[in-house]
């Protein structure tokens, strides 16, 4: 069973933005006083990483700088196939996925393993905290693939990136839920929280609690997430059955 990422982001993809921003934070700051018994080392540290959290709380997010237009149209067609039948395809999370991007010209018709193991071939698979429009987003354990009670279902779900908010909320359609297909949430900031304190959602529930959950189950989008893809239109995305 693979490490879920989604646990471990906070840990070590946070870190790296704190280290990130850190580069940002003005040197020229002077750090309150402190008894004598700490030492100089410790106390810079401290001032920094407070600066940075400080920092990654009040800044915008900053998509990076790609070639967008392949992922903005298969944003732009994964908001309609919301609402429009999937003619041909499974109505289920991969099939919603497929049609987006054969639509967009990209024959796809696989499912999440198979897609996930495609785009590891085509060297697309990244942990980035902010992803971009078009991007695939994969989760591990959103349910008892194998009913055996336990949490080692990896990659059982998979969608689309529509949007990336300020704040670094991703916005992506994804299908296969009780109630169709729709819009979920999921910040890699804040991967446990589920909404802020103003109500606005951060991260949709994608594995529904259950009186029977093994011991340690997770349920948010930011808890379960496994990964993104890059979609590069010029390579192959065919999967075997």
């Amino acid at each position: 069973m693979r490490i879920r990422v989604g646990t471990l982001l906070f840990g070590v993809g946070g870190l790296a933005a704190l280290i990130g921003v850190w580069r940002l934070v003005d040197a020229d700051r002077e750090p309150a006083p402190v008894p004598e018994s700490a030492s100089a080392s410790d106390v810079e540290q401290v001032v920094h990483v407070l600066a940075a959290i400080h920092a990654v709380a009040s800044r915008p997010v900053v998509v990076p700088e790609v070639d967008r237009s392949f992922g903005l149209a298969a944003a732009n067609t994964a908001n309609r196939q919301l609402t429009r039948p999937l003619t041909g395809f499974r109505d289920d999370c991969s099939g919603y996925v497929s049609a987006v991007m054969t639509e967009e010209g990209l024959e796809m018709d696989g499912r999440v393993i198979t897609i996930y193991e495609r785009a590891v071939l085509n060297d697309a698979i990244h942990w980035d905290l902010v992803p971009i429009a078009g991007d695939l987003v994969f989760f591990d354990d959103t349910h008892d693939r194998n009913n055996n009670g336990l949490l080692d279902d990896d990659l059982t779900h998979i969608g689309i990136v529509l949007d990336v908010e300020p704040d670094g909320t991703v916005v992506f359609g994804h299908a296969g839920l009780s109630s169709g297909r729709g819009v979920g949430r999921l910040n890699l900031f804040t991967p446990g929280m589920r909404d802020r304190s103003d109500g606005e959602r951060v991260n949709s529930i994608l594995r529904s609690p259950k009186a029977w959950d093994p011991p340690g189950a997770v349920h948010l989008a930011g808890e379960l997430f496994a990964g993104f893809a890059r979609v590069d239109p010029d390579l192959d995305w065919t999967t075997d059955p």
